[in-house]
Order: C-alpha cells, then sequence, then structure tokens
C-alpha cells in the first residue's frame, strides 16, 4: 500500500488530496481517499487585475504551503504532485514564488500549461462516467481562470479565459446585485465573447464537465427526472431562470439561500452565465457532473507510478512524483 498526495493550486482556492492505494498488477492500481483539505485563497484576484500575485498574497500561498508541509510530514507520502494552474501560469512572478515555496518547504510546485491540465482533467471525467462517451461529446473543465473545453480523444482542445474568478474581474458588473434584465445582457456579451474565441469548434448536445461552480450547480439545479445514469447532471432549463435569480442577490443572501461558502457565492451569477454562453454556443442540452477532474487525475497517474514502483515502509521525506 502506496500513500499519495496531490495538491490543487488553482485560481479560487488551493486543495490537498490525500489517498492509500492498493498495488494490484503492473499499471493497474485502485486508490481510495482518505483526507481533503480546502484552502480559500484567491489568486486570480490578483492575477487577472495586476498581472501579478501581490505580497500579502504570496505571504498566505506561503503560509497554506507551510500547513500542508506539516499535514505530509505527518502522513508520510510516499509519492506528491503539486500543481499550479491558471493564476499561477498568468502571473509574473509565479515562478519565482513557487522557487520559493520549494526552498523553504521542500515541496516541488509545478505550474502546468493548459495542455497538462486538460489531459489530466479529461482522463479523470473520461474513468468518471459509465456511459460510453460518443466521439463528439464536449469536455469541460470550468475554473477560476480558465476554461478547458475538449473531445474525448484530446482533439480541438482549447484552453480559454472564461474562468470565472476571471470573469468577476473583467465584468464588475457580477460583483453586486444586478438590476433587472442585466444578468441576461451579460450573459449576451459573454455569449458573443465566446463564440469568437471558441469559432469552428463542432456542437454536440451532451457535456461533462468538472469543477467547483459545475459541483455546486449539479448540487442546486439538478434534473427533475433524470432520464440518464445516476451521474449527477445540471438541469440547462432552468439555468436562466436560476441565473436572474441569484444574480438579483448579493453575495450575503446567495449564502443563506442557496447553502454555499462566502468564496463561492460572488461567482455562482459568472459561473451560470459562462454555462448559459458555451449552452448557447455549443448546442449543449445535457450537462454530466460526476464530481470528477485535475485532482482526480492526477492521483490515477500516482497510483500507477506506484504500481510500477513497489514501495518500502514510510519514507521520512515525501517524493515529487
Amino acid at each position: 500500500m502506496a500513500r499519495l498526495a496531490v495538491v490543487d493550486v488553482g485560481s479560487n482556492a488551493i486543495r490537498l488530496l490525500t489517498a492509500e492505494t492498493t498495488i494490484e498488477s503492473g499499471d493497474r492500481a485502485s486508490w481510495r481517499e482518505v483526507g481533503f483539505k480546502r484552502y480559500a485563497l484567491r489568486l486570480g484576484g490578483d492575477v487577472f487585475a495586476d498581472g501579478a500575485i501581490s505580497r500579502n498574497k504570496a505571504a498566505a500561498l506561503h503560509d497554506v504551503f507551510s500547513d500542508i508541509n506539516a499535514h505530509l510530514s505527518t502522513f508520510a507520502p510516499h509519492f506528491v504532485r503539486a500543481v499550479g494552474t491558471s493564476a499561477m501560469r498568468d502571473a509574473r512572478n509565479g515562478q519565482m514564488i513557487a522557487e520559493n515555496i520549494r526552498r523553504d518547504t521542500g515541496i516541488l510546485l509545478e505550474i502546468i500549461s493548459g495542455d497538462e491540465e486538460s489531459r489530466l482533467s479529461r482522463q479523470a471525467l473520461i474513468a468518471a462516467i459509465p456511459e460510453k462517451l460518443p466521439a463528439n461529446a464536449i469536455l469541460v473543465d470550468l475554473g477560476g481562470g480558465s476554461m478547458e473545453v475538449e473531445r474525448p480523444s484530446g482533439r480541438s482542445a482549447r484552453s480559454l479565459a472564461f474562468g470565472t474568478v476571471r470573469l468577476l474581474e473583467d465584468y464588475p458588473q457580477f460583483k453586486a446585485a444586478l438590476p433587472d434584465g442585466q444578468f441576461d445582457t451579460l450573459v449576451e456579451s459573454i455569449t458573443m465573447e465566446l463564440k469568437r474565441e471558441i469559432g469552428g469548434f463542432r456542437r454536440s448536445p451532451w457535456a461533462v464537465g468538472t469543477g467547483g461552480n459545475l459541483n455546486a450547480l449539479a448540487r442546486l439545479l439538478p434534473p427533475q427526472h433524470q432520464a440518464y445514469s445516476d451521474v449527477p447532471e445540471i438541469d440547462v432549463s432552468r439555468l436562466r431562470q436560476f441565473g436572474n435569480l441569484c444574480g438579483a442577490l448579493d453575495a450575503s443572501e446567495r449564502v443563506s439561500s442557496f447553502g454555499i461558502r462566502d468564496d463561492r457565492a460572488d461567482l455562482l451569477p459568472p459561473a451560470v452565465a459562462v454555462v448559459l454562453a458555451l449552452c448557447a454556443t455549443l448546442s449543449i442540452s445535457r450537462i454530466s457532473v460526476p464530481g470528477s477532474g485535475l485532482r482526480e487525475g492526477i492521483m490515477a497517474e500516482l497510483a500507477v507510478i506506484a504500481a510500477k514502483n513497489p514501495v518500502q515502509p514510510a519514507p521520512r521525506q515525501p517524493t515529487n512524483a
């Protein structure tokens, strides 16, 4: 049995996932989650407004990694992979901050490309859907800084600057309760912009998605009569009505009305808006949200590494994958 850890440094939050794996054979292994911790640190707010992570946010990120390092020292994982996505990619000081974290904690924070992020999310989504995905299905990873859109084959992959934190900066109207009609106006603007960016991507009625906001929407807007598998889905037919409803509330009212976290409440209207824009652009009528994505994709690969490299009793120091 090997112990594994994944750190996902996103634009809206940082997450630590720990797991144990039972090695089965050569290149196969199953794993089970043993711990999860989420740190509400929104790096994207700085980056998408100013192009860099501020000194205060960098210090807070360092503190987060000090805490993660303490957890890893106790858990003693055999393999660790820590990755940074859109905010770290776009920050002009991202590499310097990653190097400071490595120097002070020993954890290698790898800033991955949009293509690598798409590949890992794609593998996790395909594995999480019990049905066979048609070749023209659309895979969507909606993050805080970017939105990855691709096919199950990995072809036609697009990494688009339509993450929810980024949209909150690009469309500051979302930061307050919206007057009547403005939500629909914003959806139209985002749809026009998205159509320009994603031109030529083939349409399909079925999308499979990952990301914290899609998970939240699947909980808040489940289909009344789900006709497919037991995988959670978003009722696309109710999205616009819900968007107008939550857009008319301020963030604190969304917390109490929908039972969501503070750092999810302000992102909910832009999340609904970009999903509506995507559905309109690509004729999507069904969105499955299996609750699996980047972290699970990395964990599956760590499990394979463990299967190919049988481990000894707990190491004194974790090994970066």
